[in-house]
């Protein structure tokens, strides 16, 4: 009788110790979304560089796709500058070793030093690479 007591249990805590992990995989990638618009105000590309898939699509509300290397280079360039980014709202998905980032908030900076100033909803696509988690894929939409 008591064997499947103990069976039971230990299901119980395997599935908890599995979701306890996904938590915590999704709160990781939720974290370092929001520190990516840190370092992007900062300039701080060698963090940036760091956390971005080499065959990364960034696309703009506007259209404009941006890989890795044009991305570390226009903030370098100051071709784009963030001077504010605020997040209102953010959830995530889990799906083995991708996390889904759906977001919105506010953007303000410049592009060719015209300002900017955008309410958008964005998803941003992270895959796990070994240990480290990778900026994939990103889209914005205004709102």
């Amino acid at each position: 009788m008591k064997k499947p007591i103990i069976l039971v249990l230990f299901a119980l805590l395997v599935a908890a110790i599995g979701m306890a992990q996904k938590e915590n995989a999704e709160q990781e990638v939720l974290n370092l979304a929001k520190r990516k618009f840190v370092w992007m105000i900062a300039k701080q590309t060698d963090s940036l560089a760091n956390i971005l898939d080499d065959s990364l699509k960034y696309i703009h509300s506007n259209g404009w796709v941006q890989t890795k290397k044009d991305m570390v280079a226009d903030l370098v360039s100051n071709k784009i500058s963030y001077e504010q980014v605020t997040i209102s709202e953010a959830a995530t998905r889990k799906y083995e070793n991708t996390i889904i980032v759906i977001a919105k908030g506010k953007f303000v900076g410049k592009i060719n030093n015209t300002p900017f100033a955008l309410d958008l909803l964005f998803t941003e696509v992270y895959i796990r690479n070994h240990k480290n988690w990778l900026l994939a894929s990103r889209h914005a939409c205004k709102m």
